[in-house]
């Protein structure tokens, strides 16, 4: 038998914005890398005459910056952009490398390595979209500052898909176990956000029938079954 949850009541949470704000550095950087690309090809065009085949590689070298700067505002703004009421097929595995292009400056710069890996059945699954995008984009963001410290930094996300539900399995090297449970602490509203992310992820799998655990040798662990209802 399948459960039905309800949208209202869907709009983004303080620490989603907060969470969101933290990666416009990373994604700025990027998107400016791209523009520059753009603006050295427009001007080498002005410059001389080129081979028919040389403009229309420059041509193509254009497009994919502008598509790419599109996806990295997309996937930035797609969690907190508007109230998330629409359910429809989403693909987990282009939301979670659409979390690592906008975290990738920032895990250049700190040294971090992250290896993503599809297993399975991995097709789309019926949920609201920026709901998941939020919960992978708190889960990514705690699992940066836990191992920004350590000596040895790395990420693993691992998405396994099974014919009933798609989990995502997220490891790293710090070895620090996340708390799950830990609520805001009045007065203090940085640590509270802080402390919450985790939380809220949870409350957005939960919507969608799943859940977020953790395990000290697999690491946070997402399950999204597909079999849950979503009343639109």
């Amino acid at each position: 038998m399948t459960q039905s949850s309800n949208t209202k009541g869907s709009a983004p949470d303080l620490q989603d914005y907060v969470c969101a704000a933290r990666c416009i550095d990373s994604v700025t950087h990027d998107v400016n890398n791209h523009l520059g690309a753009i603006m050295a090809y427009a001007e080498l065009m002005e410059l001389e005459d080129h081979d028919p085949s040389e403009t229309k590689r420059m041509l193509d070298d254009i497009m994919a910056c502008v598509r790419k700067s599109a996806e990295l505002l997309d996937g930035l703004t797609e969690p907190i952009g508007k109230r998330q009421t629409k359910v429809s097929d989403v693909d987990l595995s282009e939301l979670v490398h659409r979390m690592n292009d906008i975290h990738s400056h920032e895990l250049h710069n700190a040294h971090i390595s992250l290896d993503i890996e599809c297993r399975g059945d991995c097709s789309p699954i019926r949920a609201v979209k920026g709901r998941l995008s939020r919960a992978l984009m708190l889960i990514l963001r705690e699992t940066i500052d836990r191992v920004r410290p350590a000596q040895r930094k790395s990420i693993r996300i691992r998405i396994q898909g099974e014919e009933d539900a798609i989990s995502l399995l997220f490891w790293d090297s710090s070895g620090l176990p996340p708390d799950l449970d830990k609520g805001p602490r009045p007065g203090d509203p940085e640590a509270a956000l802080g402390q919450s992310s985790l939380a809220s992820a949870r409350a957005h799998a939960r919507f969608h029938g799943g859940d977020l655990s953790y395990d000290s040798q697999t690491g946070l662990l997402l399950r999204l079954p597909r079999a849950h209802r979503i009343e639109e």
